[in-house]
């Protein structure tokens, strides 16, 4: 048990029409075995019914925020709208056509205080359209402690070719981390197509005192 005081966690779902896999990844967050959470779910200007699904899950629970932009505005940003709002002592991404295990933010916050660290990785898996999971080598984590430098040499040595390095949705940033790294952000508002996560991440990893996962 992590004690009675436990962390807010901040968690940011962008949505961007995914209805199809929306109710999927909103259950998965809801029903977390870590309970301290707030759910920002920010819809980027969907046309299905991803904002009636939002909306349905909202009633349901009192940690869910909905966050609306008019207009499509791109993941970055959707991201930026959903964690300008966060009150946690740590922020999580989870993209809205992915799902937790249950334990996930558990594990996870029991590791940040144990280790005193500011930035938490865990594994994942693919699925496929045929409900088959699997594990690519290079998506692996292999790293468990990292400090300072360390950091910057592990995440500048992959070249970008280990998936799980770069991608935001598989990590817990403490909340100074984040603040410290927002106002390089300021700099992109251009809509990015499929470079967010390395425009994001490499500079959590330049300001990142200590990394485990």
């Amino acid at each position: 048990m992590l004690g009675k005081l436990e962390p807010l966690v901040s968690v940011i779902i962008p949505v961007y029409n995914t209805g199809k896999f929306l109710e999927k990844c909103l259950k998965s967050a809801i029903e977390q075995t870590y309970r301290n959470l707030e759910l920002i779910v920010v819809d980027d200007g969907s046309t299905d019914n991803s904002l009636e699904i939002i909306k349905q899950f909202e009633r349901a629970d009192s940690r869910i925020k909905v966050i609306r932009h008019e207009q499509n505005r791109g993941l970055f940003q959707a991201r930026l709208t959903g964690a300008d709002q966060a009150k946690g002592d740590f922020i999580a991404f989870l993209d809205s056509d992915d799902f937790l295990a249950s334990d996930t933010y558990r594990r996870m916050v029991k590791a940040a205080l144990t280790e005193n660290a500011d930035m938490v990785e865990t594994n994942f898996v693919l699925v496929n359209e045929k409900d088959e999971y699997f594990v690519h080598s290079l998506n692996r984590v292999s790293a468990k402690r990292l400090e300072g430098e360390e950091i910057r040499k592990a995440y500048f040595g992959q070249r970008g070719l280990a998936y799980h390095w770069y991608v935001i949705w598989n990590k817990l940033y403490r909340k100074e981390l984040w603040e410290k790294c927002r106002p390089f952000y300021n700099a992109i508002d251009q809509h990015l197509v499929m470079t967010e996560d390395f425009a994001f991440s490499t500079v959590l990893y330049c300001n990142a005192r200590k990394y485990v996962s």
